[in-house]
């Protein structure tokens, strides 16, 4: 019986360093050649309005791994039946037998994945002394984007740039803070309008 791991369980168990360091290794082997990323699917159901997709991915090397995360976001529903946020599931199998090892919600191992991304750009790409940050849009990503570059470098100021206040509400620094990755204060977000220096 494969593992099953809820979100929570996911949340408690991930850190973003480790993140990092699994999404570098990954790279690696992609740039080694030694990666199967197919072109995911895509599936339109054309009774509704969303979309369904497969993605499945093998990592060899030293990684070793062999998986398919399958994302679905269905945005209108019978008028009864509210939507939901879009679910992402990850089936995580044994790439020397192919049995299953483990059922995961993948909706906050997406987020951490495409964070770490900007991670591993940042502690490759960014001058080491470097202390501020700038987010552009204060979506679903950006508190795991700056998860990341407060893991790789220490950030004293971060600016989130969003014409939109109420998502830059929604994200502040202490919820970044709370993780464990920061090294100094925040410094950013304006109310009005675009975010500027305070």
């Amino acid at each position: 019986m494969p593992l099953l791991l809820t979100r929570k369980d996911v949340e408690s168990l991930l850190t973003m360093e480790e993140t990092i360091t699994a999404v570098e290794g990954a790279f690696r082997q992609l740039a080694l050649g030694n990666a199967v990323m197919p072109q995911r699917v895509v599936v339109k159901p054309p009774d509704h309005n969303g979309i369904h997709l497969g993605m499945p991915a093998y990592v060899g090397g030293d990684v070793g791994g062999l998986g398919l995360k399958v994302v679905t976001s269905i945005t209108t529903t019978p008028s009864s039946t509210p939507c939901q946020p879009p679910s992402a599931l990850l089936l995580l199998n044994d790439p020397d037998t192919g049995a299953p090892v483990a059922i995961m919600d993948a909706s906050f191992l997406t987020a951490m994945r495409t964070g770490a991304a900007g991670g591993v750009a940042t502690r490759y790409l960014a001058r080491p002394e470097a202390e501020n940050a700038v987010i552009f849009g204060a979506g679903v990503q950006a508190r795991t984007q700056l998860m990341a570059v407060c893991a790789v470098r220490r950030i004293r100021r971060a600016w989130v740039i969003d014409p939109d206040s109420a998502a830059r509400n929604r994200l502040r620094w202490r919820d970044v803070a709370a993780v464990g990755h920061v090294g100094g204060t925040h410094r950013g977000s304006s109310d009005s309008g675009w975010s500027k220096p305070t």
